[in-house]
C-alpha cells in the first residue's frame, strides 16, 4: 500500500499525472458541461495544494476504495483499529494526505488517485471551500441547538438499550 501522497508522486514521476485527469473527467465530469482541459486546470491546482501539505502521520486510518456497483467507487475513511467506515466530508485535506490507500476494488494507480481527489475535493471543491462548509455546518447546528450525537449512541437509543 502507498499513501494518497505516494501515489500522487509516483505518477507525477513516470509521467501518468494526465491519466489521473483523464479518470476523474471520465468518471465524473464526460455527461456534463465541464471540459478536459477545465478538469485539468482545476485538480492540477488540487494536487499543487496537496502535495504542499505539511506531512501528517495516521497510522490508525486509511483511505478505503471499494466498487460498489460497475463503475460506482465508493472511498471511505476507514478506522483500521475498529474496521468502522466515515465519510471524507468536511475533513481537512492535511489528515488525509498521507493515509495509506487501501484499495479493494482493483483500480489502477490513477483510478485510485482519481476517485480519492473526487471525495475530497466534494465534488470539485477547493480546501478553502470545504473548510467554510464545515465551520459553516458546526455554525448552522449550534445557532439550532442541535444535539450533535455519535450514530451508535442513536441507535441504542432507538433500540431502548
Amino acid at each position: 500500500m502507498r499513501t494518497l501522497r505516494e501515489s500522487i508522486d509516483q505518477l507525477v514521476s513516470s509521467s501518468q499525472l494526465y491519466d489521473i485527469y483523464v479518470s476523474v473527467y471520465n468518471n465524473y465530469y464526460s455527461n456534463k458541461d465541464t471540459t478536459m482541459m477545465d478538469v485539468e486546470r482545476r485538480y492540477s491546482k488540487v494536487i499543487d495544494e496537496l502535495m504542499d501539505l505539511p506531512k501528517h502521520n495516521d497510522m490508525s486510518h486509511h483511505l478505503l476504495l471499494t466498487q460498489e456497483k460497475e463503475h460506482a467507487a465508493h472511498v471511505g475513511y476507514l478506522d483500521v483499529d475498529t474496521g468502522e467506515i466515515h465519510a471524507l466530508d468536511f475533513i481537512d485535506w492535511v489528515e488525509l494526505i498521507d493515509l495509506m490507500i487501501e484499495d479493494r476494488s482493483g483500480w489502477n494507480m490513477a483510478d485510485q488517485v482519481s476517485h480519492v481527489l473526487w471525495e475530497l475535493t466534494f465534488w470539485g471543491w477547493n480546501r478553502d471551500t470545504i473548510r467554510k462548509g464545515a465551520s459553516d455546518l458546526m455554525n448552522s447546528c449550534a445557532e439550532s441547538e442541535v444535539e450533535m450525537i455519535e450514530l451508535s449512541t442513536l441507535m441504542d437509543q432507538l433500540s431502548g438499550h
